[in-house]
């Protein structure tokens, strides 16, 4: 921090060129007048090292598409991310919904920290669920379980 400073108060005595006193402080000319913009604008604050991170996440789950998510996950607690993910886009085609992978992993930070924070998300649902009942098919081709699927009344209940 004292070289920065030391260079904007080469550059405020102006007894060198910019392009001199970047020479001497061996930085680029690109980085001095970067440095002197941003010193005249904010004074020693404006030396200080500045966040690398972007300002905006075009992929972020949007808040609203976020308690959707936590909405069902509320009310089938037992889903998994894909059986969520196929019933969202069952009640609303026409949206593009997230992919279940980024629903309620740990990449998707804002989705998961909201699910644990709503404590939609326990320890037990975080593991691996148990053996789901097996299906049979019957002899005209039916199911005969209904653990395997969502149905149209489940799907038009959770629009509402």
């Amino acid at each position: 921090m004292s070289e920065k400073i030391a260079f904007a108060q080469a550059c405020q005595r102006r007894d060198e060129s910019i392009a001199e006193i970047c020479d001497r402080f061996g930085i680029s000319q690109k980085t001095g007048y970067k440095l002197w913009s941003r010193f005249r604008k904010e004074g020693i604050a404006g030396l200080e090292e500045q966040s690398r991170a972007r300002i905006t996440h075009p992929y972020r789950i949007s808040a609203e598409v976020a308690e959707r998510i936590i909405s069902l996950r509320r009310k089938y607690p037992h889903y998994g991310a894909q059986i969520i993910h196929d019933l969202l886009v069952r009640i609303e085609p026409h949206r593009h919904w997230p992919a279940a992978s980024s629903m309620v992993s740990s990449s998707n930070a804002k989705v998961s920290s909201n699910l644990e924070r709503k404590d939609t998300l326990s320890a037990s649902h975080r593991s691996r669920p148990e053996e789901p009942e097996r299906t049979s098919l019957t002899s005209s081709g039916q199911l005969t379980s209904r653990e395997s699927f969502v149905s149209d009344h489940e799907v038009h209940t959770a629009i509402h």
